[in-house]
């Protein structure tokens, strides 16, 4: 994908403009919308174009700046972000891939499930079947 984005839009062209078909194709079938299909394979494509190695994970940047911000919390207003800031200082750098890499996935057979429950998603069936 790296590849790609680095190539000129002639060069890249259909094939590059190809590679999202087959899961398009996947998810339409199971009902989501053609729109709901490409913010599915978008939201994949940016994960995977956001990643990058984990000294340069723009998550870092957040952590570091973070706690300058947070020192002068004296009312306890924000605890909860005080918690998480501390947690992941403690743990050192972090690369979120691994964890977007699960959640970009579930979130998509979530929508899958509930669209397959879906009445519409009935009549689809029964239309498959005659």
């Amino acid at each position: 994908m790296e590849a790609a984005l680095h190539l000129g839009l002639d060069s890249f062209s259909m094939q590059g403009i190809a590679v999202g078909e087959p899961g398009l194709r996947f998810l339409i079938a199971e009902g989501f919308m053609p729109v709901e299909a490409a913010y599915a394979l978008w939201l994949v494509f940016r994960v995977a174009i956001t990643s990058g190695p984990e000294r340069d994970a723009s998550f870092t940047g957040f952590v570091g700046n973070t706690g300058k911000l947070l020192e002068p919390d004296v009312g306890g207003e924000l605890q909860a972000t005080r918690q998480v800031h501390h947690a992941l200082v403690a743990n050192g750098p972090h690369d979120t891939f691994d964890f977007d890499v699960q959640v970009v996935p579930d979130g998509i057979a979530g929508r899958l499930a509930a669209k397959a429950a879906s009445p519409q998603a009935a009549r689809r069936r029964q239309r498959r079947r005659r």
